[in-house]
């Protein structure tokens, strides 16, 4: 082993808390902390779209925004960053994993009914390494995620009356049941370049050809 804790970073609140679990561990065990994030590009047919700008400054920005966060509670950790992408993510964490003491994911949580369910790239990952792997759960729920990314249009518009819900189930039946009655209903679509041809995705789809309701499509990359 390398005395090495390696932890996986995808922006999310239970990649947070993964990385703050990483950081105690390595911490404990003196060992140096990785911080790496892979980002997968979207597939269309042979070929790879590259990340839109703003995603791709986000990406860059996680590990260095990351790495400042951990150093301002654990000053005395050593800690690398690694970043790669095009690549399959669960391929990018394992390799970085190897001679790692322990890798560390978030996961995501259902409750205690449904059980605790691992993201895609978790449960690609653990089969691919030999490394003990660790999941993570966020504490402060998805509901918390929401209201942090509602935060700031609920400030630029304060009379605005906001319903936030979280709920479990297939996107799209959620997104019909919730819109029953609305006018209108709005609904995103990731503008992709470059691309062969305009694409939709399956639950804008379904929203535009079974809600009763009036349907926005916006764009946004």
């Amino acid at each position: 082993m390398s005395n090495r804790i390696t932890v996986g970073l995808d922006g999310s609140g239970a990649g947070s808390a993964a990385a703050d679990r990483a950081a105690n561990e390595a911490e404990l065990r003196s060992a140096t902390l990785e911080l790496v994030h892979a980002e997968d590009w979207a597939p269309y047919g042979p070929f790879a779209a590259p990340l839109p700008e703003p995603r791709r400054q986000w990406a860059q920005d996680l590990l260095p925004l990351t790495r400042d966060r951990l150093l301002r509670a654990h000053s005395t950790l050593d800690i690398t960053t690694h970043s790669a992408g095009g690549l399959v993510a669960s391929e990018v964490l394992a390799s970085s994993a190897a001679g790692a003491d322990l890798l560390v994911l978030g996961s995501r949580g259902l409750g205690a009914v449904a059980g605790f369910v691992v993201g895609s790239t978790g449960s690609a990952t653990i089969p691919e390494t030999e490394t003990p792997v660790v999941l993570v759960r966020s504490a402060d729920g998805l509901e918390t995620t929401l209201r942090e990314l509602l935060s700031p249009w609920e400030q630029k518009y304060p009379q605005l009356v906001v319903d936030a819900r979280v709920v479990i189930g297939q996107p799209a039946i959620q997104i019909l049941d919730a819109a029953s009655g609305a006018a209108p209903v709005v609904v995103v679509r990731r503008i992709r370049r470059p691309a062969p041809g305009a694409r939709i995705g399956p639950i804008t789809h379904a929203v535009m050809h079974h809600a009763t309701s009036p349907v926005a499509v916006v764009a946004h990359d």
